[in-house]
């Protein structure tokens, strides 16, 4: 059986449009789920999609705050 991989964005927006949330996504695969990006609004939506406890690994791609929280 071949592995799969699931993308699912977290936001779309961007530092100056919070109700879109902060630009991630994660990619889940059978053993592990990587975070791309975690700016200050996706912590929370992770919490309330209970998907927090699901990830193993984190990249942040850069250094403002819509990628790496305030």
């Amino acid at each position: 059986m071949k592995n799969k991989l699931q993308l699912e964005w977290i936001g779309t927006g961007f530092g100056l449009n919070p109700a879109l949330g902060n630009t991630s996504f994660m990619i889940k695969g059978r053993e592990r789920s990587l975070l791309f990006d975690c700016g200050s609004t996706v912590p929370l939506e992770l919490i309330r999609s209970g998907e927090m406890a699901e990830i193993t690994d984190i990249v942040i791609s850069h250094l403002h705050a819509d990628h790496m929280g305030d």
